[in-house]
């Protein structure tokens, strides 16, 4: 508080509000909890309060916010107050809470009281600011407590100076602020009583009664019990259950309270079919997980579930295939051979016909990106195939590539198949930008509903702790676990098993649950935080327990036994017994495929954030050895991104970094772009030398290039261009070079793209200096500078190596350079070279193109006949690759030939075929193109039918 006159006023209990100099000054809620922090918390650093106040931003835009919101601050009635020192921010002023309690501290209890004028910020919330919201909750609880103990003393001082009517008020406050409370009615009531005001007792029992029904759905257990007069037996009172006890449940398995709401949302949904997909929102440990696990059980049936891991989003499809194999290979028998070939590319156990396998490797019937998410689609839908619901766990840590199959199969699965259930925190998908993408979509398009799963309420809390304790009191000790844990459940049981690891609570007694500590000193027995309580719980069970689960965290929330046993540096037997010790708790839980998974990833974090960096670096050493072991003997094969994640925590980078090469280059073999992006961003932290990471950025920006994120990708060549400017590596100017033209190509700018190239018209002929030329001689062609653009591809022809891919590549170039020239039997010619050059290197790609050429250059001869020959050829390759873009490009060159031809009833066939391919892709402009050519071929067919068959009467 400041010394002489108080000009800032900042009442905080009840309806808050602050006052300046006796004005009242209007605070918007982020301003509000700014005072209210200082006030609280003290002095505080501003890197503390952007984080707090601005979670959602990344700490650098979150330190901007405050910057903004201090400086309108200071300049603000507040300034009287606030105060802003370099790196330091305080509060000066008057405070309820500080007068509170300094009341408080002193005995005062009449002062502190008569400071007091509700809850703490009433009807106050920060829902976008968990971790301050979080912090709210424990301050309101906390000084609950304290005006509880305010009360008892001021009704104790009213009883030492025999003033029972004053008493008698306190107490009836008492009960108001603990409206719940069966102890704090059996007071008022007995006061009462003894007081000869024995239908006053019966009537704030009846009023207490209904309030608890009301509230719980419960009959509450009132130890001093009225009858009416009159009556005999007992009144209120009776037990909650028919029984006339409370049903006991276990720790490790507790009933699911306060959910009754969410339930009935979950029934409705799903009798509901064909209706949207259901998304539960939640923060972590606040129980999404086990609610839609439940509901799955509930539903009976069976549930194909894609559950996603934090350290395995490296791994392309890694969720996905886990899920096949979990739903065993068997079920993908009834796809096509064609189908298994791709897919046996990523999922080897999948048998295949032996000569599908052939065909699905030949020279020409290779798999490509499309065939390849088409057939990992189709497994999907067939392992799902009979079920009742599709489970996404932990949707936000499903890796890139799983989701893109996600995305195709749900508009196939969309109409049949199981419903498609999924769980996720909100901000972590925030930061998979292509997840919320497509889960904005699907909102928008009316195919996902969002449902919030909330913390838990006090009241929710009071039930689940009488349903667990078997005690139907507990009100006191269920409102001190609301506060400590802000009903998040996972929490609360955290807490409450720290209670029964440290001695202060008995859970076995045949009566229920004993507390042997007094409510106010709970908090103080317990760690301060969610880790601290976990570990303890866990070292209460010996210290091997919390070796193999270290082990077992940084391994991943899923992890094989044996590879946490080797982490632990514990010996096989002493391994194995912590290992069925942590089962026996379930701290760890089994899963179908021989692995573990920790029980939540909370307690994988807690571990971790307690992990010494000399014991994480041991462990991690100790993971990375294990993993190799097994990969040289051919035990298991290890995704190289795991075992380069163990080696790079160990220390050991020089191993680390070609380990990550090796992952990005197999995740682009999959094209896999993003974990292709993640692997060469560690490749790059653990790569020194300039040559090789000048390399990496231009990989890394092929993978941008593929996304279509030109300006990440101009981020990484203008890094690479630094680094060649420092270190002039051989060679590494031309490739440079060429991959800068390829950017300026993308973004439209020819001129500047031709601009660059010129500087190497001349030099050493090779490979990448042919390249430059095709690009120089395709932006020239663009810019209808033909001649020019002929005699630069010509050239390169002549340099470039006979049959080589980028001899087919200039010759297909000078092909659409002939068209332009109307050179027709030259452009045939190079045609002819580029597809005959494309089949011998087994380019699909390349020679639809090429056939595509070959039809222009025969309508351009004025032979359409030809034309349409070529164009179905390019079809047949395009079919079997299975790009829709080929397709569709081919299949509206048909249709275009076939309407020149009159033949309607090819064109119809062809529009017909593009229309579904469109549609399947859900395509708008295919949709759009091939739906006007069907009724365009339609109404000519109608005219040449009519032409045919004539009517055989003459209109008069």
């Amino acid at each position: 508080m400041s010394g002489g006159t108080v000009l800032l006023i900042l009442k905080l209990t009840g309806a808050p509000g602050v006052t300046v100099a006796g004005a009242h000054v209007p605070l918007r809620s982020r301003r509000l909890a700014l005072l209210a922090y200082l006030a609280l918390e003290g002095e505080q650093s501003r890197a503390r309060l952007a984080a707090l106040l601005f979670p959602a931003l990344d700490p650098e835009e979150g330190r901007a916010r405050l910057r903004l919101d201090l400086h309108r601050a200071l300049h603000s009635p507040l300034r009287v107050g606030l105060v802003a020192d370099g790196e330091r921010v305080s509060l000066v002023g008057e405070c309820d809470v500080w007068r509170f309690r300094q009341a408080l501290a002193a005995g005062d209890w009449a002062g502190a009281l008569g400071v007091w004028r509700g809850p703490l910020l009433e009807d106050v919330t920060f829902d976008d600011a968990p971790a301050l919201q979080e912090w709210l909750e424990a301050r309101r609880a906390g000084l609950a407590l304290d005006v509880t103990r305010a009360l008892h003393g001021r009704m104790g001082v009213h009883d030492g100076d025999g003033q029972p009517d004053a008493a008698l008020e306190v107490q009836r406050a008492l009960l108001a602020h603990q409206p719940l409370s069966e102890a704090a009615c059996d007071a008022l009531t007995r006061r009462l009583a003894r007081m000869g005001r024995r239908a006053e007792a019966l009537e704030e029992q009846a009023r207490f009664r209904a309030r608890f029904v009301e509230a719980l759905g419960l009959e509450p257990l009132l130890e001093h019990r009225l009858a009416p007069d009159g009556a005999g037996g007992p009144g209120v009172g009776a037990a909650p259950e028919a029984g006339g006890t409370v049903p006991r449940g276990g720790l490790t398995r507790p009933p699911l309270v306060g959910r009754e709401g969410l339930w009935q949302q979950l029934s409705d949904w799903h009798a509901a079919p064909g209706g949207p997909a259901l998304l539960l929102l939640g923060e972590g440990g606040v129980g999404k997980s086990r609610l839609a696990g439940a509901f799955a059980e509930h539903v009976g049936g069976r549930t194909l579930t894609l559950r996603g891991a934090e350290a395995a989003q490296d791994v392309p499809f890694g969720a996905l295939l886990t899920a096949l194999r979990d739903a065993g290979t068997e079920r993908l028998g009834t796809l096509e051979p064609r189908v298994l070939a791709a897919l046996a590319e990523v999922l080897p156990e999948v048998n295949v016909p032996r000569a599908a396998g052939r065909a699905g490797r030949g020279a020409l019937e290779g798999v490509s990106e499309a065939r390849l998410l088409d057939a990992l689609a189709a497994a999907l839908r067939a392992a799902a195939a009979g079920a009742d619901l599709l489970l996404l766990d932990d949707l936000h840590w499903l890796d890139p590539s799983s989701v893109r199959v996600l995305v195709q199969a749900e508009r196939q699965l969309r109409g049949g198949g199981p419903r498609l259930l999924a769980t996720a925190r909100p901000g972590e998908l925030q930061r998979h930008l292509p997840l919320a993408r497509w889960l904005n979509d699907l909102e928008r398009a009316g195919r996902l509903d969002r449902l919030e799963v909330a913390p838990l309420s006090e009241v929710s809390v009071l039930r689940l702790i009488r349903l667990l304790s078997g005690s139907a009191r507990a009100t006191g000790f269920a409102r001190a676990l609301h506060g400590l844990s802000g009903g998040n459940p996972y929490a609360l049981l955290a807490f409450v098993q720290g209670l029964v690891s440290r001695g202060h609570l008995e859970t076995g007694g045949p009566d229920g649950w004993t507390l042997h500590l007094d409510l106010a000193d709970l908090a103080g027995e317990l760690p301060s935080t969610l880790r601290g309580v976990l570990l303890h719980t866990l070292r209460s069970r010996g210290e091997d327990v919390v070796r193999v689960l270290e082990a077992a965290a940084l391994r991943g929330l899923q992890f094989e036994p044996d590879a946490a046993v080797a982490g632990s540096g514990l010996d096989g037997a002493a391994g194995a017994a912590a290992l069925a010790l942590a089962a026996e708790h379930r701290w760890t839980l089994p899963l179908p495929d021989g692995r573990a998974r920790l029980e939540h990833d909370l307690l994988r974090q807690a571990l971790l954030d307690d992990l010494a960096p000399d014991r994480a670096r041991e462990v991690h050493l100790r993971l990375a050895r294990h993993l190799d072991r097994l990969q040289v003997k051919g035990l298991q094969a290890v995704p190289p991104a795991e075992r380069a994640r163990h080696w790079e925590g160990a220390g050991e980078r020089t191993i680390a970094g070609p380990l990550w090469l090796q992952a990005a280059e197999a995740a682009g073999a999959l094209w896999a772009h993003r974990e292709a992006l993640h692997a060469l961003e560690r490749a790059l932290a653990c790569t020194p030398g300039a040559a090789d990471r000048l390399a990496l950025h231009r990989q890394r920006g092929r993978h941008w290039q593929a996304l279509a994120q030109l300006g990440a990708w101009r981020d990484e060549l203008d890094a690479a261009d630094t680094l060649q400017r420092e270190a002039r590596v051989p060679g590494e100017d031309l490739r440079l070079a060429l991959e800068r033209t390829h950017l300026l190509i993308r973004e439209g700018e020819l001129e500047a793209a031709l601009a660059l190239t010129e500087a190497w018209a001349e030099g050493e002929p090779g490979p990448e200096r042919g390249l430059l030329q095709h690009e120089r001689g395709s932006v020239l062609l663009e810019l209808g500078r033909h001649a020019q653009a002929h005699a630069v591809l010509t050239a390169a022809l002549a340099e470039a190596e006979p049959g080589s891919l980028l001899a087919a590549n200039l010759h297909t170039t000078l092909a659409a350079v002939a068209y332009e020239q109307r050179d027709a039997p030259g452009g045939l010619q190079h045609a002819a070279r580029a597809a005959e050059t494309f089949h011998a290197l087994g380019r699909v790609q390349g020679l639809v193109a090429a056939h595509v050429n070959a039809s222009d250059l025969h309508l351009l001869a004025g032979d359409r006949d030809a034309a349409r020959s070529a164009l179905e050829v390019a079809l047949g390759h395009a079919l079997a690759s299975q790009q829709f873009r080929l397709i569709q490009h081919t299949l509206l060159g048909l249709v275009d030939v076939t309407r020149g031809q009159g033949d309607a009833a090819a064109g119809l066939r062809y529009a017909t075929q593009g229309l579904e391919a469109a549609e399947r892709e859900e395509h708008p402009s295919g949709i759009a193109a091939f739906t006007a050519a069907l009724a365009e071929f339609r109404s000519g067919r109608g005219a040449q039918d009519a032409e045919r068959h004539p009517s055989t009467e003459t209109p008069t």
